[in-house]
């Protein structure tokens, strides 16, 4: 079992896992499609269809430069959580239904992207390989998962991605301020929000 806040998660380098999402798309991409062609219009369909595409937008955005470091952070560790083989429920055992966790991780990581950092639009349109508005798509996303995350997910699961993967804006000032006091003691002390420009 994976814990959200697995060290090999925190240490996975951005080109690792710019290197292994394209393998991880066009896999779980194809797979994906047949699962939603057989079953078609239920809950899980309707959530995991994105995954694919949620997973590479957020590895193109960790490429973009008008994202700014400290939420390119976040994307690598939701891309990493991904495309690593072991998570809360393993792809391995129960196929596609286990990506409701990765779609849940996205679906968080990517909403708070847009409604707590407030990425530009045109940001996530230029980085969206999907067909659907990508922010309509992750508000939708988001909503459908949250709204019934008692019946996809066990509410330990839940917890535990919603405290790793939904962030605050307090929060991301607290995670700068934490790598500030790190780097020298005196800058750590900040208290005023720091931009994350």
């Amino acid at each position: 079992m994976h814990n959200a806040q697995d060290p090999q998660l925190d240490n996975m380098t951005d080109e690792q896992v710019i290197t292994n999402a394209p393998s991880w798309y066009q896999h779980w991409r194809n797979r994906i499609h047949i699962w939603v062609t057989n079953n078609s219009r239920t809950l899980i369909a309707d959530i995991v269809l994105f995954v694919p595409d949620m997973l590479m937008l957020t590895v193109n955005l960790i490429k973009d430069k008008r994202v700014p470091l400290l939420v390119k952070t976040q994307l690598i560790l939701s891309a990493a959580y991904v495309i690593s083989p072991v998570d809360f429920i393993p792809e391995g055992l129960t196929h596609v239904i286990g990506l409701v966790d990765d779609a849940t991780v996205l679906a968080l990581t990517l909403y708070w992207l847009q409604s707590i950092v407030n990425i530009d639009s045109q940001i996530l349109k230029d980085n969206w390989v999907g067909e659907s508005d990508p922010n309509v798509m992750i508000h939708d996303t988001h909503k459908l998962i949250n709204d019934n995350a008692s019946t996809l997910l066990s509410s330990q699961t839940w917890q535990k991605l919603q405290s790793r993967f939904n962030k605050s804006e307090q929060s991301l000032h607290q995670q700068l301020r934490n790598k500030l006091r790190s780097k020298s003691p005196q800058l750590g002390k900040h208290k005023e929000p720091i931009d994350i420009e």
